[in-house]
């Protein structure tokens, strides 16, 4: 269970089309400290849209397996409905370009079916704690593509990488987590979640 200081942000739309991800999904919010009555789970978008209208979601996890592009065009819509919607990408596939398509379009966690129920559980505890999740491949990949695509012009001076964003990334890849990032630069740890929410936001996918 998060910490009892949390107030956990409810309620929360499980979008997925597999009934055993949907099980797996929902022991985990219970695990955290979520009741039944406020997680509402959809099989398919269609659906999803409509619970989003019937209910102002503060949190959403979305398989971005069985319809890539109807997954993207949702995590878009659901932070049109709200900036601060919390999202939690999850996915069958190990497509580190599809999950970076994901962080693009607006969430900030991710986790693939292959992993265990606690890294599941850990992924979506950064999630809903408002946290932005990165690991080494997908900084190496970030870099990657403002290294071959990196275009900064007058009119969108923010689509390049800056020096700390580079910083950040690289002390990613050479293994440190946020916490560790966050004692070497002496700020906060949000501070630098706040920097990688940040660099997502300048991909450009």
């Amino acid at each position: 269970m998060l910490n009892s200081n949390i107030i956990l942000p409810i309620p929360v739309i499980v979008v997925s089309h597999e009934l055993s991800n949907q099980y797996r999904t929902n022991n985990v919010l219970i695990q955290i400290g979520y009741t039944e009555e406020n997680i509402y789970f959809s099989n398919n978008f269609v659906e999803a849209k409509q619970l989003l209208d019937q209910n102002s979601a503060s949190c959403a996890i979305v398989d971005i397996s069985a319809d890539f592009t109807e997954s993207i065009s949702f995590i878009k819509l659901l932070k049109y409905y709200d900036p601060s919607i919390m999202v939690l990408a999850i996915s069958h596939f190990k497509n580190r370009n599809n999950m970076l398509n994901a962080l693009s379009a607006g969430a900030t966690g991710y986790c693939y079916t292959q992993q265990s129920d606690q890294d599941l559980l850990n992924s979506a505890r950064i999630t809903i704690q408002g946290g932005a999740q990165i690991d080494a491949d997908i900084a190496l990949q970030i870099l990657d593509y403002f290294d071959a695509f990196e275009k900064p012009t007058a009119l969108n001076p923010t689509a390049y990488l800056d020096f700390r964003d580079r910083q950040i990334l690289n002390w990613v890849i050479k293994g440190f987590n946020t916490q560790e990032i966050a004692k070497k630069l002496n700020v906060s740890q949000f501070s630098i979640e706040s920097f990688v929410k940040l660099i997502y936001q300048k991909i450009n996918l």
